[in-house]
């Protein structure tokens, strides 16, 4: 696939799905420094996240999935 793009040097992000791969972004510029901030707001939506789930009454013997099945 770099050669396809004629890209010499990156990151690529590539998920497997019942034996067929999704490319999900690739990077040609990356360094080892994340974007300010994100840290955080990850670390909060997480946070809210799991109280949303605290929350819920689900049926523990059928729960409902909390995300939707990768197709």
């Amino acid at each position: 696939m770099a050669q396809q793009l004629e890209i010499d040097h990156a990151g690529f992000d590539v998920a497997m799905v019942d034996g067929y791969p999704y490319l999900l972004e690739f990077n040609r510029l990356f360094g080892n420094t994340g974007l300010q901030g994100l840290s955080q707001q990850v670390s909060q939506a997480i946070e809210h996240y799991l109280r949303e789930q605290s929350e819920r009454d689900d049926d523990p013997i059928d729960p409902t999935p909390p995300l939707p099945v990768a197709v």
